[in-house]
Order: C-alpha cells, then sequence, then structure tokens
C-alpha cells in the first residue's frame, strides 16, 4: 500500500518536472511544421501584447533619446491609418496573424524558419510556475511559458532590445 502511494507520488512529481519541456517540445515542433492550430492553443495572446507593449514603452521611455523618440512616435502614427504603437501589437500579435504567417511560408521552398534555428535552445525553470524557453542565434530570446492549471501556455516574450549605450554610440549621440 505504501509503495502505491509512493508510486503515485513520484509519477505527480516526475509530470510536473516534465510538463513545461513537453510543452516547449510541443510548441518547437508545431512551429517547425507550420501547424499554426497546435501552436496555438500554448500561446495566451492577451499576456503576449501585454508583455510586448511594456517592453516597447520601456524602450521608447527608458533608452531611446528625446529626439529620436518623437521621430519614432511620428513614424508610427504617420500611417495612413494612423495606428498607435498598442494598435499595431494588437492587430500584430493575434491567432489570425499567427496562422497567416504560418499558412504563407508553408509553401515556400526556403522557409522563413532556419532549419538551425532550433539547435541552439535551452530550456530553464525561472520559479515554480514559470518556465523559459530561450532560442540562442545572434541574440537570446527568452520565451516563458506559465502554469495555467494542468497546462503551459506562452505568456511573454523577452527580446533582445538594444542597450542605450550602444544605440548612443551607433547614431553618435
Amino acid at each position: 500500500m505504501k509503495i502505491r502511494i509512493l508510486m503515485v507520488v513520484v509519477i505527480v512529481f516526475a509530470y510536473l518536472y516534465a510538463a513545461p519541456y513537453i510543452a516547449a517540445n510541443r510548441m518547437l515542433k508545431a512551429l517547425r511544421h507550420h501547424d499554426a492550430a497546435a501552436l496555438v492553443e500554448y500561446i495566451d495572446f492577451d499576456a503576449v501584447q501585454q508583455g510586448l507593449r511594456r517592453q516597447l514603452q520601456h524602450v521608447l521611455k527608458e533608452q531611446v533619446p528625446d529626439f529620436w523618440r518623437g521621430l519614432i512616435l511620428e513614424a508610427i502614427n504617420a500611417e495612413p491609418r494612423q495606428l498607435s504603437v498598442d494598435e499595431l501589437i494588437a492587430q500584430a500579435v493575434t491567432d489570425e496573424s499567427l496562422t497567416s504567417f504560418l499558412q504563407r511560408h508553408q509553401d515556400r521552398s526556403q522557409l522563413d524558419v532556419p532549419q538551425d534555428l532550433f539547435t541552439d535552445i535551452s530550456m530553464a525553470w525561472r520559479g515554480w510556475g514559470k518556465f523559459a524557453v530561450t532560442i540562442k542565434r545572434n541574440r537570446a530570446v527568452d520565451f516563458i511559458l506559465e502554469r495555467r492549471g494542468f497546462s503551459w501556455r506562452l505568456v511573454d516574450a523577452i527580446l533582445p532590445l538594444p542597450d542605450r549605450y550602444k544605440m548612443m554610440q551607433r547614431f553618435k549621440l
């Protein structure tokens, strides 16, 4: 009886430990095969949009000099339809836009997703309910998965944002 209870406890803990790895690998497999329906199931688009807005606001507020900030905002809002930064992210990060993107690139002989993209990936826990998948190419991008009940969903993409000092050197400011 005690052995059965111990086995159940071990199986539960093994599942809790392995679940984000399984979810991340399923997401990568769906991306490799351009399977939008499978990929969409793992993404919380509202949370990803909020994370990208937060990052963009941080860059515009903290890292971009005032002169350039004004030009960037003017350029974004100078579009014919007058989209704001929030509206731009809200339209770009949706299940429809992801599905459309994957369908457009599914039949190409040269895919936009490089095959070596999947060779330099690391995965690590970031706390009890958070897990990071890091894709390292030129600069690392972290995809943050969060536990939602018994499943895991992508809630943030931490982009490699420009360093203010390097940006100022580049533009000779």
